[in-house]
């Protein structure tokens, strides 16, 4: 059989503010991590490949996704017929 012991000694009230339920210290954060805006719009894929990129590619990246979300875009013609417009694949269009 495994027993648990939990901490019995509740006592201590300058260290219980700086501590949840569960007894984790939450003063320090154990990952720092960088926070980019443009992050949460990333599918699981698009986040793990971004995760393992050198911090040069990173760099490139993080450029060209200020470019990208900086820019006006005119919404005249919808990107669908755009696209469908284009010189492009008929395969690259239907991806």
């Amino acid at each position: 059989m495994i027993y648990l012991i939990l901490n019995a000694n509740n006592n201590k009230k300058s260290d219980s503010k700086n501590k949840c339920n569960n007894g984790l210290n939450l003063t320090k954060h154990p990952i720092n991590k960088k926070t980019y805006k443009f992050y949460n719009k990333y599918s699981i894929n698009e986040k793990k490949y971004f995760d393992i990129l050198s911090e040069e590619d990173k760099a490139k990246l993080i450029e060209n996704e200020d470019i990208v979300e900086n820019t006006d875009i005119t919404y005249g013609i919808p990107m669908r017929f755009k696209i469908l417009n284009s010189d492009i694949n008929i395969r690259t269009k239907k991806a």
